[in-house]
């Protein structure tokens, strides 16, 4: 597979980002911003945009790049040169795209500036595995990609504020598994631990 197989979903994504962050959208979009993720295997990073059909439910579109960390590497800084060095080192980067649906239901008996909600993602999710010993530009050159599904749910923090931002914080459990092994394992679930940066349209 060449590099720029396992890369269209985030060039997709990238593109489908900046146009709607253009202007206002024909679906009804108000809100978009990023977020970053502590994930049980690696962290990432991404951007989202909301659509927003009433004010208790509101659904979300979000792209995220993973960069997995693996159990038996093990890094430490060389006592002769100082520099950082790493044992037993392992490439494997991952991009998603999830479908996401926020619920606030106790949106009437809270303060406006603190909305507790639930959310459910689902959506595909591309695994790249390059060479392990290679320089940046040379293990891209020979990329494996490994499709599955991820399916996420967990709790919804959201604070207003001002008029033009708010702050996001999401606790929850995500799920998928690949058909082979990849780098020693097939499921890349767990908890994870999402702050975001969400800008507002008014």
């Amino acid at each position: 597979m060449t590099v720029l197989r396992p890369l269209l979903l985030p060039i997709i994504l990238l593109l489908i980002t900046s146009s709607a962050l253009a202007g206002d959208s024909p679906l009804g979009l108000r809100t978009r911003g990023f977020d970053a993720e502590l994930l049980g295997y690696g962290g990432s990073f991404g951007a989202f945009l909301n659509f927003n059909p009433d004010q208790k439910l509101k659904y979300s579109a979000e792209t995220d790049w993973i960069f997995v960390q693996h159990d038996d590497s093990y890094a430490y800084i060389d006592p002769y040169y100082y520099s950082p060095q790493v044992i037993n080192q392992q490439h494997l980067s991952m991009a998603k795209l999830l479908a996401t649906a926020i619920y606030y239901p106790f949106l009437d008996n809270m303060h406006p500036s603190f909305q507790l909600g639930l959310f459910t993602s689902a959506g595909p999710i591309l695994a790249m595995d390059t060479a392990d010993n290679q320089d940046f530009f040379q293990r891209w050159k020979n990329v494996k990609g490994y499709w599955s599904v991820l399916g996420r749910a967990g709790l919804h923090l959201r604070f207003i504020q001002d008029a033009r931002s708010a702050y996001l914080v999401r606790v929850g459990y995500e799920t998928t598994r690949f058909d082979q092994p990849i780098d020693g394992r097939d499921n890349y679930g767990g908890l994870f631990f999402q702050v975001g940066m969400e800008f507002l349209y008014r």
